[in-house]
């Protein structure tokens, strides 16, 4: 072939064809890799959608168990109710014992404690410590004994009468702050018992009657300035 061959229309559709081949072949080309890099594209879209899909049970099971904790937990309210049902509880007494009462007497709670008329030579031990009246008469009791009633300092009403008693003892009475009314009458007593006496600054009634005493002194009730009943 002759250069002069090169120019002619069969050279040229020759060479037009090998051209329009080649910009096929590269266009094909391009075109694969577009398309490679759209479905790569598209596959992260995928992977998204799918990852976006695989999250949001997760992200609703997550809110599920958030209300369910909630819904667990109680409000302000019930606890305060139950702290007021436990604070309920622990005030009130379960099963208290009763106040102690001695034998043979007979005790109106820890207030009022009746031991009249039973044949006691002493003083009954064994009683409430908070007792407001005491009432020992008509028993054979003959004297007191220091301090018989130093552990009664609520006490406010004490009944010794008829009895045998012949001395009250200095310290009989003491401890007793709170006495108002004290019955001595029919007894034995052949004097006041001042210095006893001198031992209750509340006094307001005393009874000595039907006893042994023989004179009384001046001084006898100085210190009872309250004594109003004699």
């Amino acid at each position: 072939m002759y250069l002069s061959d090169l120019h002619t229309p069969a050279a040229g559709g020759l060479g037009a064809r090998t051209c329009n081949r080649r910009r096929e072949r590269s266009g094909e080309a391009s075109g694969e890799r577009a398309s490679q890099s759209r479905g790569l594209g598209a596959g992260g879209g995928l992977g998204a959608g799918r990852h976006g899909r695989a999250l949001r049970p997760a992200t609703l099971r997550a809110a599920r168990g958030g209300r369910r904790e909630r819904a667990a937990m109680p409000g302000p309210l019930p606890l305060l109710c139950l702290l007021a049902l436990g604070l309920r509880g622990a005030a009130e007494p379960s099963g208290a014992a009763p106040p102690p009462c001695a034998p043979p007497c007979s005790c109106d709670g820890d207030r009022r404690v009746d031991c009249s008329g039973k044949g006691l030579t002493a003083v009954p031990e064994g009683l409430s410590a908070f007792t407001q009246a005491l009432d020992i008469s008509m028993n054979n009791i003959t004297q007191l004994p220091e301090d018989a009633f130093k552990n009664f300092p609520f006490l406010e009403e004490l009944r010794l009468d008829a009895n045998h008693i012949t001395s009250v003892p200095e310290d009989s009475f003491e401890g007793l702050a709170q006495l108002r009314h004290l019955w001595l009458d029919d007894n034995s007593l052949t004097e006041v018992p001042v210095r006893p006496l001198s031992n209750l600054p509340t006094l307001q009634a005393l009874t000595l009657a039907l006893n042994r005493i023989s004179s009384i002194p001046d001084f006898a009730f100085t210190n009872l300035s309250s004594l109003v009943v004699l």
